[in-house]
């Protein structure tokens, strides 16, 4: 119960940032170092470089910034993750997503997020993105893992029919390192082909993170 209020508390305080243009999100995977154990959690910090939405309106396809994250596994088979993320500017959002394992070792997994992106003091954007991803173990502090997916998005929360929306390809190359029982120091490369409908845009987008993690 206190994750599911800590996670209305982030989706408020973002929605609470009450402008169309370009919105920038977090395609990050930060996960945990291993399958989270039921009933355990996992916070973490994050600097990246945070992807466009309209890259060909903006100076630069990524803007670097911040991201924290909270999962919590409430069983073997489902977990639960916020995020939220901030440009170096005015601009930023929030997500929740689920993680399912689908093998008994729980390397494949299913993963489904959904987010919203404010720019200054208005809500302008949402989307999401589906993936399916597998982690392997180098040893028993390192760990691996590749996934990938589709996602998509609209850049008017207000306009679905007539707003600018995309869609794309996401790859997402994580790794962890165990640094203790409780702390890990992950980095995640996210590769991005994003398409634009509303001008047509086709662009490839680079953005990685470097985060740390504490598991409690």
């Amino acid at each position: 119960m206190r994750y599911l209020l800590f996670s209305l508390l982030i989706i408020t305080i973002a929605l609470s940032l009450q402008s169309c243009g370009s919105l920038v999100y977090a395609p990050s995977m930060m996960m945990s170092d291993t399958p989270l154990k039921p009933h355990s959690a996992q916070a973490s910090v994050a600097g990246s470089l945070l992807a466009e939405t309209l890259p060909i309106s903006a100076t630069h396809f990524v803007h670097g910034g911040g991201v924290a994250s909270l999962r919590y596994a409430f069983s073997d088979q489902f977990s639960l993750q916020t995020k939220y993320w901030n440009a170096f500017d005015s601009r930023g959002g929030a997500s929740v997503a689920a993680t399912i394992p689908l093998s008994d070792e729980r390397h494949d997994f299913f993963h489904a997020e959904f987010g919203l992106a404010h720019n200054g003091n208005s809500i302008d954007g949402w989307g999401g993105a589906l993936r399916y991803g597998r982690g392997a173990e180098i040893s028993p502090s390192l760990q691996f893992g590749l996934s990938g997916g589709l996602m998509f998005g609209w850049n008017d929360l207000h306009n679905v029919r007539t707003g600018a929306w995309g869609a794309g390809v996401v790859v997402n190359a994580t790794m962890n390192y165990l640094l203790c029982p409780n702390w890990t120091i992950g980095a995640d490369l996210a590769v991005i082909w994003e398409y634009n409908h509303d001008n047509g845009d086709r662009s490839t987008l680079v953005s990685p993170t470097v985060c740390l993690g504490w598991t409690f």
